[in-house]
């Protein structure tokens, strides 16, 4: 398990510590926008809990990604936007 464990805690820091460390708490809810797989509000709180942020700003950052992944998600789905190119 400690394997599994490390390879997972590394792979969220490598993902999530360049937009934490350019926009900081907002970096977090920006990279929980991003609608792909891997990234995400689990990633974001893991990622968040191993950069040492506090409960109130990963709320924050977490309800900022949440919404624009919402919006974004919500704006292919209806043609406005194209995710693909």
């Amino acid at each position: 398990i400690k394997n599994f464990y490390e390879k997972i805690v590394l792979r969220t820091r490598e993902k999530t510590h360049p937009y934490v460390e350019k926009y900081g708490t907002i970096g977090v809810g920006l990279f929980i926008a991003i609608p792909l797989p891997g990234s995400g509000t689990y990633t974001g709180a893991l990622a968040a809990f191993l950069l040492g942020l506090n409960l109130k700003e990963f709320s924050i950052a977490n309800a900022l990604g949440i919404f624009i992944a919402g919006v974004l998600v919500s704006a292919a789905s209806l043609g406005i936007i194209s995710l693909l190119g």
